[in-house]
């Protein structure tokens, strides 16, 4: 299973002004998913379990070929059939690094509880002999969104594929909490 980790500071009796949020799907359940480069560009979506501040996402990748391309990391909206739209909340853009890379936002938008999001990822800079290839897995554990690919630059999206995942984690800082009760009932929320 893949469990939502809401984490507090020690020691909490009453009070506090912020709780840092971690979101995760890693799963020992390793498969090749899709590959990024040119205008095929990959996102997963997931839902945001609280309000929170997002500041930065893990997208676990390796070499598909060549030489992988920089890769930019956009946190988007979604439209009324919860794929991506083209309204870009927040971007970051590096070079390629095999393994599980963080993109740390130079802003930290707000996300708002319940409602949904899309990672997107995209190499313009990538070609059929030069890309990157994203994992993920089949289990279902994650249930709070799915896979899309894009063919044309993010103009248009496919089916979101909720079966499957790829491997991520999301960063972020949530909104206040008056009572340590509450924060105890945010610490146990699950996903799955």
């Amino acid at each position: 299973a893949s469990p939502l980790f809401l984490s507090q500071p020690k020691g909490l009796l009453q009070r506090y002004k912020c709780m840092a949020l971690q979101i995760t799907h890693l799963t020992p359940d390793l498969l090749s998913i899709s590959n990024c480069f040119s205008v095929n560009w990959r996102a997963q979506t997931f839902t945001a379990p609280v309000t929170f501040d997002i500041t930065s996402i893990k997208w676990t990748m390796g070499v598909g070929a060549g030489t992988p391309p920089d890769v930019t990391a956009t946190i988007n909206t979604l439209d009324g059939s919860n794929k991506p739209t083209t309204t870009i909340l927040v971007s970051k853009t590096q070079a390629f690094s095999a393994g599980t890379p963080e993109f740390v936002f130079a802003t930290t938008p707000t996300l708002t509880s319940g409602v949904g999001y899309a990672m997107v990822l995209s190499c313009p800079g990538g070609d059929g002999s030069n890309y990157v290839n994203l994992r993920g897995s089949d289990d279902s554990s994650y249930s709070g969104g799915g896979v899309t690919s894009s063919g044309d630059s993010g103009a248009s999206w496919g089916v979101v594929e909720t079966t499957l995942d790829y491997l991520f984690e999301v960063y972020g800082t949530a909104a206040s909490v008056s009572d340590s009760r509450d924060a105890r009932k945010l610490t146990t929320l699950g996903i799955g």
